[in-house]
């Protein structure tokens, strides 16, 4: 008893410690992927930073080139008035920019895209970079509120804010054209680049800033819904003078942690931060972590419940066991007794030895008809003794057989059966017994001849469908080039066929169809073959032909049962044909479609011809051509 209770210690003590390290594995692997999860989308975060800076950069780089190329041909003599006009003609290919301009050494406006600029002072001392002796470079300013520099004024000393509507964002650029002291005024579109990050970023994700080097936010995709207007703090996180591009976690606000990356241009004074939520980024580790705990939870439960039922499974192994031999007893002949498949037990010498209820109810023969007798007395004589030589053999190489027979009741019905028979054997390998289970499939098989006629003939007239159609017409061809005999190919269309459907309904026009296919077939011969087409067309196959003239008694007589009167609970309806046919082999080679196709031709030509006739498609050169009617 003690040792049992220590066994038992010992089993819950290891329990234990595989659920402890199940947890702990499950931990340590949702930490590794929340790690992983991090640093995916900083590099996401730093991707998008690099893409944002490279056209903004690009963007501005091309303008200064354009502008460039402009002014090294701009002439002295040219007034505001013609400046301003070539300036309106460069920004039609610059939708990213609002105005050029051109300002004096007064920080005046002088010339301008926008006549209702000139006379405006717009202050540059404290655009970046500051001025440097010999330094020709392009300054950036503070965002200049409003849509042009003829609205109010610039923003405030940190750049945006959340009530802003709208803004430009001023750059000047010195000019060396000969005009002393005269610099190059370029309001850019942030809205332009605003609207290029959101189609990446949504405000759900994050959102997007360009900052000046000194902290001034230039622009964002998110400024109403944040209310940043930007910091010269943010700009020192950034580590500007140690690293042109980064990652790190950061904070927007209290209860705002965000994936930020920044890239510092590598051309003009601004930095492209990205910041991506952390919540969002997250989320699909979250969704992880739940399928996780759904799987891990109840499979730690599940292995302490089994845990508690093993030792009473032990208690109760001997005396189940015992009483599962004694129920396999009880079902073994339960099942024999009461299964619907027929069985026989045979002796080694292949002898009867048992059958049950359902062999009688299948065969019509009793059990004590069949004890002692050899099962060939179910024979049908369908199979061949080579069947049953492969049969034996079977059981004699593997011991088992299984396969489709048609065996004979004891009224005299054939029937079909799927039998299975296993050989028994002794420890030392000789057949002991014969177990054989059998199951009726008659109504099947005939279940599956109906299915192969649905699949092969028309529903309504019961004449061969398309399928078949193309077997036999196939198979046609093949004969009469064996032959060296000519088939016909006869294509038949009812004419007046769609008005006695719509005068006299759908059932009357079935049953024109089917009195008038069955006409049809009787003038043929049983080797011709007459099929459904489909709607009002049907296709007869004329074989042992020796020339076209022996087919056209068939064709008259085809015209004349198309045409006969049919009655119809007192009416009368009535209805011709229009026939075409083709023959083969002809010169060319043709496949059995070319053949249906000329056949249609034909039949056209004589529905064109004045219908109620046939018509016969024949070559008159290389070319395929209708050369007579009849």
């Amino acid at each position: 008893m003690v040792s049992h209770q220590k066994g038992w210690l010992r089993f819950y003590l290891a329990l234990t410690a595989f659920v402890v390290a199940v947890v702990a594995l499950t931990g340590y692997s949702l930490w590794l992927l929340r790690g992983d999860a991090i640093r995916s989308n900083l590099n996401a975060s730093a991707l998008m930073a690099r893409s944002f800076e490279n056209f903004l950069t690009q963007s501005i780089s091309a303008s200064d080139l354009a502008i460039a190329g402009f002014f090294s041909h701009y002439g002295k003599d040219k007034t505001a008035q013609q400046v301003g006009a070539d300036f309106e003609q460069l920004l039609r290919h610059a939708p990213h920019l609002r105005s050029l301009s051109v300002i004096n050494a007064q920080d005046r406006i002088v010339a301008s895209s926008n006549p209702a600029n000139v006379g405006v002072q717009v202050a540059t001392q404290n655009f970046l970079p500051l001025v440097q002796a010999g330094q020709a470079a392009l300054r950036i300013g503070k965002p200049w509120l409003g849509r042009d520099f003829n609205e109010p004024q610039p923003s405030n000393a940190l750049g945006l804010t959340a009530q802003t509507l709208t803004s430009v964002i001023p750059m000047v650029y010195p000019l060396d054209n000969g005009r002393a002291n005269r610099r190059l005024l370029i309001a850019l579109n942030p809205d332009f680049f605003v609207n290029h990050m959101l189609q990446q970023v949504d405000a759900r994700t994050g959102l997007v800033e360009v900052l000046r080097l000194d902290g001034v936010l230039l622009m964002s995709t998110q400024l109403q819904a944040s209310g940043r207007s930007g910091h010269p703090d943010d700009v020192l996180k950034l580590k500007l003078g140690e690293h042109e591009f980064g990652q790190f976690e950061s904070n927007l606000s209290a209860n705002s942690a965000v994936l930020t990356a920044f890239r510092v241009s590598s051309l003009f004074p601004f930095v492209v931060v990205s910041h991506l939520s952390r919540d969002v980024a997250l989320e699909p580790w979250r969704a992880e972590l739940r399928t996780i705990v759904m799987i891990v939870a109840p499979s730690a439960v599940l292995v302490v419940l089994l845990a508690m039922g093993y030792n009473r499974r032990q208690r109760m192994f001997k005396a189940q066991r015992a009483e599962s031999q004694r129920l396999q007893r009880v079902n073994a002949a339960f099942v024999f007794d009461n299964t619907r498949e027929g069985i026989i037990i045979a002796s080694g010498d292949g002898l009867i030895s048992d059958v049950n209820a359902a062999f009688t109810r299948i065969t019509g023969y009793s059990r004590q008809e069949v004890i002692g007798k050899n099962p060939r007395l179910l024979s049908s004589g369908r199979q061949d003794k080579a069947f049953y030589k492969a049969m034996w053999q079977a059981l004699g190489d593997s011991g088992h057989w299984s396969g489709e027979i048609w065996n004979r009741r004891k009224d005299g019905e054939v029937f079909a059966e799927i039998l299975t028979i296993n050989a028994v054997s002794d420890l030392v390998g000789v057949v002991q017994q014969y177990v054989a289970v059998f199951t009726n499939i008659t109504s099947m098989k005939a279940y599956q001849s109906e299915l192969e006629h649905i699949a092969r003939f028309d529903a309504l007239t019961d004449l061969p469908n398309r399928i078949l159609l193309a077997d036999r017409l196939q198979h046609a061809m093949h004969q009469a080039h064996r032959r060296q005999d000519l088939i016909a190919v006869v294509f038949i269309d009812l004419d007046g066929f769609k008005a006695v459907n719509d005068q006299h309904g759908h059932e009357a026009g079935d049953f024109l169809l089917v009195t008038v296919s069955q006409r049809m077939r009787h003038t043929l011969r049983d080797s011709d073959t007459l099929a459904r087409n489909g709607g009002d067309e049907f296709v007869a196959v004329l074989v042992d032909l020796q020339s076209v003239d022996d087919a056209l008694p068939l064709l008259e007589r085809l015209l004349d049962a198309a045409s006969q009167v049919v009655d119809f609970h007192g009416v009368h309806l009535q209805v011709s044909a229009s026939v075409g046919v083709s023959t083969y082999p002809q010169k060319q080679t043709l496949s059995m479609d070319d053949l249906l196709r000329q056949a249609d031709s034909a039949m056209y030509q004589a529905k064109q011809s004045g219908k109620n006739r046939y018509a016969i498609y024949q070559l008159k050169d290389e070319n395929s051509a209708l050369d007579s009617t009849t």
